[in-house]
């Protein structure tokens, strides 16, 4: 279609010009200024010249081509790291439990506060313990106290059971003292004859007291105690002018069966080690000026003191032929006869303390009956007594050291125990009371280091511990 209309235009454009060429033929003559031929432009310009062609551009030369870069050497392929092993799934973390809560107890409980030493001087460390009775698994406590400011100094408070966990509070203001303790987790706290010892110093010489006003415990069978309005209180005396006396009347070396006695009582804790060996018992060969007690006890006997000393104060007697037998044994009946003769103890006579073997009437009827309200002596399985059982050198300790509460005695270790070398034959009961009584200065073992838990106590032995347990703090028996 394109093609077909070019060509007519192509067409039409020849036609109009030979029409104009033929007419100026035909009007004869040249064509001048003035009679132009129609049809053709008059301001045609002339063709130009052609231009000249460029030159053509030299060819650029060829770029030299580089030379090839040395090949690098292949890196090493990195090893595949090794598969992580899957974490253990943890165990699902345990729901705490939450404590019960605290529930009173039913026992009836008291506190105490003793002296373990009762002779001081302006500077020296004063002791004050504080005990609980009866014995009780202490979980946590707190006790209020005060004492005068003017002659004491607080130091601090010792908790032989606490652990790295527990948590202690002191606060003292002004001769107002708040001591509290707490065990942190499940834990059962070891039963102890002390539930705190707290440490003064003796600022000045001269008279003063520290009174124990409440005291509040919670055991670990999650009950509790409250005792307020207490009101108890120790003396203590400073002195000024004479000095400190280190070493007290000494009580005798342990004869007979290696037993209770040997070894002095010292007013101010010592250590020392290893087992004491008894004094030799010396017979004097000129005539005592002053006539003994006993026929058979002269002034040179090791437990001479002790018996003479029990013996004034009514506390232990000898026979009727005036001689005391030293070196017999003692029954069960005459050492629970001692025992109740100790003086300062209240007891209930109505409570219940029947033996089968025990009958009214007999001599040491009330004595054992005593010592079994007292809870120092008690029955076999079979509900006897055996009053005329010789009684053991361990059965004796056990018995003295159940009566440090009664008789307010704090029996404080004034040496470092030791070990028996016929440990294993002590029997469980007796095992905590011959281990206080040892540190305490009260009894001893024989000289090769035994004990002897199972051989039968002599008069002689047992007069001698008894009277180191009264003197034990400081006692009215010097």
């Amino acid at each position: 279609m394109k093609k077909l209309l070019c060509t007519v235009l192509i067409a039409a454009m020849l036609t109009q010009g030979g029409a104009a060429f033929a007419q100026n033929e035909v009007g004869g003559g040249k064509a001048t200024e003035n009679n132009k031929p129609t049809g053709i432009s008059s301001d045609l310009t002339e063709p130009t010249e052609p231009t000249k062609p460029t030159e053509p551009t030299k060819p650029t030369e060829p770029t030299k081509p580089t030379e090839p870069t040395e090949p690098t050497e292949p890196t090493e392929p990195t090893k595949p790291t090794e598969p992580t092993k899957p974490t253990e799934p943890t165990e699902p973390t345990k729901p705490t439990k939450i404590p019960p809560l605290p529930v009173k107890s039913e026992t009836q409980f008291s506190a105490e506060m003793t002296l373990p030493v009762n002779d001081f001087k302006a500077g020296d460390t004063v002791y004050v313990d504080i005990s609980l009775a009866p014995r009780n698994e202490i979980y946590a406590f707190e006790t209020e106290l005060k004492f005068d400011l003017s002659k004491l100094e607080y130091k601090k408070s010792d908790i032989k059971y606490a652990d790295d966990d527990s948590i202690k509070i002191e606060k003292d203001l002004n001769g107002e003292l708040l001591v509290a303790f707490t065990q942190v987790g499940d834990k059962k706290t070891e039963v102890s004859e002390t539930v705190v010892t707290l440490e003064f110093s003796a600022k000045t010489s001269g008279d003063s007291n520290v009174t124990l006003k409440a005291f509040k415990a919670v055991f670990s069978d999650m009950t509790y105690c409250t005792l307020n309005d207490l009101k108890k209180y120790v003396n203590i005396s400073v002195k000024s002018d004479e000095p400190v006396k280190e070493d007290r009347p000494s009580s005798g070396g342990g004869g007979g069966r290696g037993g209770a006695g040997g070894g002095s009582f010292s007013g101010r804790p010592t250590t020392t080690t290893g087992v004491e060996k008894p004094d030799e018992p010396k017979i004097s060969e000129e005539p005592d000026e002053e006539k003994s007690l006993y026929s058979d006890v002269n002034k040179s006997f090791w437990a001479y003191e002790a018996i003479s000393k029990l013996a004034e104060s009514g506390i232990i007697n000898g026979y009727e032929d005036n001689s005391f037998k030293p070196e017999a044994p003692i029954t069960r009946a005459e050492f629970a006869k001692i025992m109740s003769l100790i003086p300062n103890v209240k007891y209930n006579p109505n409570l219940a303390a029947e033996f089968s073997d025990v009958s009214d009437g007999e001599w040491y009827t009330e004595a054992v009956r005593k010592a079994a309200q007292l809870g120092i002596m008690g029955g076999d399985t079979d509900g006897g007594f055996r009053p005329e059982s010789n009684i053991t050198r361990e059965e004796a300790s056990a018995v003295i050291e159940r009566g440090k509460l009664i008789w307010g005695k704090p029996l404080k270790a004034i040496r470092e125990n030791c070990e028996f070398e016929d440990e294993s034959g002590i029997s469980d009961f007796a095992k905590h009371a011959v281990d206080v009584l040892y540190s305490a200065g009260v009894i001893n073992g024989s000289s090769d280091g035994y004990f002897n838990p199972r051989s039968e106590i002599t008069r002689a032995e047992a007069a001698a511990m008894i009277y180191r347990f009264i003197n034990s703090d400081g006692g009215d028996l010097k």
